[in-house]
């Protein structure tokens, strides 16, 4: 069983840092730079990708800060409209974030820059990075309690001032890391453009399902908490995706002089 503790903020001289929003920075600039490194690889125009993922930072900021007052604190946004502005405070959605990414990387594709399901792959697959880093911060905080834990369960819990309970933070960024991991090891063959992107959703969406009934403090609509609906929806696009991708329903081309790379096999590409 692991300890019980809270690391909340941290004094740096006159300065107070908060550890749930360093560790979220860190995650940005983590799924950034793995980001920048493959679009490198794959000869795209950096200066345009760089821009894309700038505006995609911060269109998931603002689709997880809208999600969550919408999905999770209606009632109080209603009445505090300003707080809304008042994200140091917390109460970001993850789902909302991927809502909010997503709209702006298909409004920046529409002219179409790079390939779209190649470059789909390639933020996917930071996407992990990024999330694992961010729940780490959830972690330190319990930001995200679960249910009691009993017997053999007890090995994956915390050992909370009224018992051993589950932790979201630390389980979902467990998950996220190994997922990275597993990406990294698929790269090592050549795979269809977009692969990645539909394994994401098909994992992702169901392992995320599953752990939300071990959250503790949620609010449900029909039992069922916002993010398994989002969890619902991921899965059912994934389904889709991979179908088309399996049927040859993509064919990815190259845009404005980039240069294509085929992976060599038995090398990792990060």
């Amino acid at each position: 069983m692991i300890p019980y503790f809270e690391w909340h903020t941290v004094a740096l001289g006159p300065l107070t840092l908060r550890v749930w929003g360093f560790f979220a920075a860190l995650g940005v600039v983590a799924a950034s730079l793995f980001a920048m490194r493959q679009a490198k690889r794959l000869g795209f125009d950096m200066a345009r990708f760089e821009s894309m993922i700038l505006w995609m930072v911060v269109w998931s900021f603002l689709g997880a800060r809208l999600l969550h007052a919408v999905a999770y604190e209606p009632g109080y946004f209603l009445s505090h409209p300003a707080d809304l502005f008042k994200v140091w405070q917390g109460g970001l959605s993850s789902f909302g974030g991927f809502l909010g990414a997503a709209a702006s990387f298909f409004w920046h594709m529409r002219a179409k820059p790079f390939p779209l399901m190649k470059t789909a792959d390639v933020l996917v697959t930071a996407t992990t990075l990024g999330l694992g880093c961010g729940r780490i911060g959830c972690f330190l905080i319990h930001d995200h309690p679960g249910t009691l834990a009993y017997g053999a369960g007890e090995w994956f819990a915390v050992r909370y001032p009224d018992g051993a309970r589950y932790d979201l933070g630390l389980l979902l960024g467990v998950f996220d890391f190994l997922l990275f991991g597993a990406f990294l090891l698929l790269m090592r063959k050549p795979r269809a453009d977009g692969f990645f992107f539909a394994l994401f959703m098909l994992v992702y969406g169901p392992v995320r399902f599953a752990l939300d009934f071990l959250r503790a403090i949620d609010v449900r609509y029909f039992g069922l908490t916002p993010g398994q609906y989002g969890s619902i929806a991921l899965f059912a696009a994934g389904c889709y995706l991979m179908r088309r991708i399996r049927t040859g329903g993509f064919s990815d081309e190259s845009h404005h002089g980039e240069r294509e790379i085929v992976p060599e096999p038995g090398r990792v590409h990060p």
